[in-house]
């Protein structure tokens, strides 16, 4: 683990804290050259695909840049904005959840390990850290709902990975109000946003 010192012994993990200057004495003051290009592979990602049979996808450094961006000016993500981070990171959306929030300079809110499925965690979480995007499938926002617990600081529901239930935004409304209307899918998965 990569981290400062104070963060380290709060947690009790071992790691690198990379606040020790003695860690880096030995390091260049100067950026190193740049290995990658655009067109390099960033990650393979392993989907079942519409066969039902594993293989293993390539996205470009490119192509995932692309999407980040297009994500966050699409919804003016920014330094204020905080994503309540639910996305389980084998799930290629929480690639968006991490680096898209952290490229427009805003925060991510990750759920405790033993709580992450727990949709009263998520609000006490999004209430404290005042979060304002939320990016999942749509199975937990679906149990977020059912808790009955509003939200009025979420203004962008991002959902993909299923069929969004035809029912659910109408459900949403009222325990988000500051959330615009969701727009149609914009892909054959049922990947729609709200804004």
């Amino acid at each position: 683990m990569l981290s400062q010192q104070r963060v380290l012994d709060r947690l009790g993990r071992a790691g690198l804290a990379v606040d020790d200057a003695a860690l880096w004495a030995d390091e260049p003051d100067s950026r190193p050259a740049s290995v990658n290009e655009l067109g390099d592979i960033c990650y393979v990602l392993f989907t079942s695909g519409s066969t039902g049979k594993p293989k293993g996808v390539t996205l470009t450094h490119a192509s995932v840049m692309n999407t980040l961006r297009n994500a966050n000016e699409e919804h003016g993500v920014g330094p204020g904005d905080r994503s309540l981070q639910l996305s389980d990171f084998s799930f290629d959306l929480s690639v968006y959840d991490i680096f898209g929030m952290l490229a427009a300079g805003a925060g991510v809110v990750i759920p405790d390990e033993d709580r992450h499925l727990e949709p009263l965690h998520w609000v006490e979480l999004a209430r404290q850290h005042q979060a304002t995007i939320w990016l999942s499938v749509p199975m937990y926002v679906d149990m977020w709902v059912q808790s009955g617990d509003a939200l009025p600081s979420i203004r962008v529901f991002m959902m993909g990975g299923d069929k969004i239930p035809t029912d659910l935004p109408d459900r949403m409304r009222p325990l988000a109000p500051n959330a615009a209307r969701p727009r149609p899918p914009s892909s054959p998965t049922g990947t729609a946003s709200a804004r």
